[in-house]
């Protein structure tokens, strides 16, 4: 099966597994957008990268990341930083990214909330519909 090109924004680019998804989607031919809070460690990166600064933790700086991607990889992490960490990173970059995205619905919002199904590889991915493309957020815990 061949995937067609697409464009990844990858979340967390300069970690240890973040690097490891850029390298593999560029590889495939898929255009590679990563979201960095340091633009310094952006040069270990391959050169094709497009990098974004930004912060998930700051929901105005986001925008512009995902302004035409096709599919977003997380690989952030809070750093140790505790229940805080994981509170304003972990769970609250991804809502931020997923907001700027359009597929977080705010509380006031008549739009239907995301549906929940189970695949055969035993993760229970979220399936979101925005800007007429289809989103799955896959969890494997």
């Amino acid at each position: 099966m061949t995937i067609p090109r697409m464009t990844v924004l990858v979340v967390g680019a300069t970690g240890s597994i973040g690097h490891l998804v850029v390298e593999e989607a560029l590889r495939q031919g898929h255009a590679v957008r990563a979201l960095v809070r340091t633009p310094g460690k952006a040069r270990r990166l391959p050169p094709k990268t497009q990098v974004m600064p930004g912060d998930v933790a700051r929901p105005d700086t986001l925008p512009g990341a995902v302004d035409g991607v096709d599919a977003v990889v997380f690989t952030l992490g809070s750093d140790g930083a505790g229940k805080v960490g994981a509170e304003s990173v972990d769970y609250g970059g991804v809502r931020n990214v997923l907001s700027a995205l359009g597929c977080v619905r705010p509380s006031n919002s008549s739009r239907p909330p995301a549906r929940h199904r189970t695949t055969s590889t035993g993760c229970s991915p979220l399936s979101l519909r925005t800007r007429k493309a289809p989103w799955t957020a896959c969890t494997t815990w």
